[in-house]
């Protein structure tokens, strides 16, 4: 059931605000009545009530401006003239609904000093905020939870109702009565978390939960991700992309915070990301970019293959790492000799005398040395174990074959228990 408007009310309200905005000064009392109509109007006009606190705003600092007189004349702001200019567009179509109905899906969010976090039904998730974003009070910062919250898991949703679940009773506020006029920048998330779900025909509804209950979504907003948010100088990228003659068009590893093109995929949801795991997608069609985290080079390396893709990939010179297993991965041999040519003279002379008794042992037993196992490799040890090596032995005779070999699961043969 819908209830609206009288024809006569709607023309009126709509007049009202015409006059007003051609207007290059106005009488503070003219403003006021003006507000006046458009509140009495808000049952009737389902979202009016974002579209008027820039109007009160101004006649508020105008009247204290003007020691409290209403004859006083004022200035409209921008901002006050856009919603007016609403109003004139939507007095006379505009309607409400008696009832929303209940909730389709809830989501859970919250805010802390730190970071944000956000909980969607069985799926949680959260980050750091920017520089920028940790200047804002807590209010502040739980209505951006909220509205992260939502881009990460309504953006794709339609004609739903979801109800907000957040600790902070402000946001529930702003939230339910789509807007404040305590605070400018409350105002203004709140306008925007509802005009990004109006463009969805999302309605939103928030209540309150008790702190002590609020626990996976506080718990998200406390992490720390510091070790996911590498990222190289903007600016030193670009000039050794200039040189490459390479533009990538996404990066396929990164967060909003760290990000170095617009169109990004991130390993869990994220409110700006095109993709969700850069794994499910095919990359052969694809110019790329990626700082990968190190636990998951072994993985990148290997679908880059798969898919015969070419992008840029940023990766550390740490010899002993899985990815250095280039025989392995099937990286051309002048790129092969240009990595090991990296490799200090000391680590060379140290893994040849282990990787030539890794050979043998091999030859030894009919073992492909460059593909055997991880308990061949144990094997291998033992065996110098046998031979009265000392552990410093061991323990670079291990090193040298986590440049040969590489577990299933992606590890270094030297983490492997």
């Amino acid at each position: 059931m819908t209830i609206s408007l009288t024809e006569e009310k709607a023309t009126a309200i709509a007049e009202h605000c015409k006059a007003l905005v051609d207007l290059d000064r106005v009488k503070i009392r003219a403003v006021a009545q003006v507000v006046g109509k458009i509140i009495s109007s808000l049952p009737g006009v389902m979202y009016g009530a974002l579209y008027h606190r820039n109007i009160e705003l101004d006649k508020t600092r105008a009247l204290r401006q003007n020691a409290g007189n209403f004859d006083a004349y004022m200035t409209l702001s921008d901002g006050a003239k856009k919603e007016l200019n609403w109003w004139v567009r939507n007095a006379q179509v505009s309607y409400n609904l008696i009832s929303h109905g209940n909730p389709d899906k809830v989501l859970t969010t919250d805010a802390s000093l730190t970071g944000w976090g956000a909980v969607f039904e069985n799926e949680s998730t959260g980050g750091s905020w920017s520089t920028a974003e940790k200047t804002n009070n807590i209010n502040a910062l739980e209505l951006l939870a909220v509205f992260f919250g939502l881009k990460c898991y309504a953006k794709n949703a339609n004609n739903i109702h979801i109800r907000i679940m957040t600790d902070n009773t402000t946001a529930v506020s702003t939230i339910n009565h789509m807007g404040t006029c305590h605070s400018d920048i409350c105002n203004t998330i709140g306008k925007d978390i509802w005009e990004w779900c109006l463009a969805r025909s999302i309605w939103i509804s928030a209540a309150h939960i008790p702190g002590k209950m609020n626990v996976q979504a506080d718990m998200e907003s406390r992490k720390i991700n510091s070790g996911a948010e590498w990222m190289l100088n903007p600016t030193d990228l670009q000039k050794s992309l200039t040189q490459l003659q390479f533009t990538p068009v996404i990066d396929l590893f990164a967060s909003r915070i760290n990000k170095q093109f617009v169109r990004y995929a991130s390993f869990r949801p994220d409110p700006e990301a095109e993709i969700i795991d850069a794994f499910t997608i095919q990359w052969g069609n694809l110019k790329f970019y990626m700082f990968s985290p190190f636990s998951v080079v072994p993985a990148v390396l290997r679908k880059i293959v798969e898919d015969q893709a070419m992008g840029v990939c940023v990766l550390p010179d740490w010899p002993t790492r899985a990815w250095t297993n280039l025989e392995r991965h099937k990286i051309s041999a002048t790129a092969k000799d240009v990595i090991m040519a990296s490799w200090r003279e000391s680590t060379k002379k140290q893994y040849r005398t282990y990787l030539t008794r890794w050979e043998q042992f091999c030859a030894e037993r009919n073992i492909n040395w460059s593909n055997a196992t991880v308990e061949q490799g144990i094997d291998f040890l033992a065996n110098l174990f046998e031979q009265k090596l000392s552990y410093s032995a061991i323990n670079t005779a291990r090193s040298a074959l986590s440049v040969i070999l590489t577990p299933k699961d992606g590890t270094s043969f030297e983490k492997t228990d």
